[in-house]
């Protein structure tokens, strides 16, 4: 349920147990809404290298541009169908390192 006067969401989870939780909501067309601040949180890339890598992967690749997070679970990649593991992040730069394909042709 929804009270507009609290801005404010009731959502019932079956099995989770009763309690305030904290909550963000990610959006892969709108980006992320805090729980706070009721304004939603644009990631906008503006570059990424290298631009090609091995078949085998295992390429560290480092995308630029802004409102990213400092916490590297915040900021998930992928690149084609594999998720890009990242290693360091700041709100304008990701550090990730692609899936090693070893053993795959």
């Amino acid at each position: 349920s929804v009270n507009q006067t609290e801005n404010s969401i009731k959502v019932k989870f079956p099995g989770a147990k009763s309690g305030n939780y904290s909550i963000q909501i990610n959006s892969v067309q709108y980006g992320n809404m805090m729980p706070n601040s009721k304004t939603l949180i644009y990631g906008k890339v503006t570059g990424v290298s290298p631009s090609t890598g091995s078949v085998y992967g295992g390429a560290l690749v480092t995308i630029t541009g802004e409102n990213f997070s400092y916490d590297p679970l915040d900021n998930p990649v992928k690149i084609g169908d594999d998720y890009c593991y990242v290693i360091t992040s700041t709100p304008t730069q990701i550090v990730c390192r692609t899936n090693q394909l070893i053993g795959k042709e």
